[in-house]
């Protein structure tokens, strides 16, 4: 199996997260600022995209430090 081919068998999204895997889910936390407990609650109410996820985060750490 070449590289191209390993591509397409196991497409990679970069634009969600997947909570089941502790390890995108730390570093996900690292790159927001915030715990992995709170990621998975936002998994919970936003959805996997990264994106939205992103900004949430970024609501959630704009509300904590009022």
């Amino acid at each position: 199996m070449t590289t191209d081919d390993a591509k397409r068998s196991y497409p990679r999204y970069r634009d969600r997260i997947s909570g089941s895997e502790a390890y995108v889910v730390r570093h996900f936390a690292r790159q927001q600022s915030i715990t992995p407990r709170q990621v998975h609650e936002l998994l919970k109410t936003c959805g996997s995209d990264r994106a939205k996820l992103a900004a949430a985060a970024k609501a959630l750490r704009a509300s904590s430090r009022v």
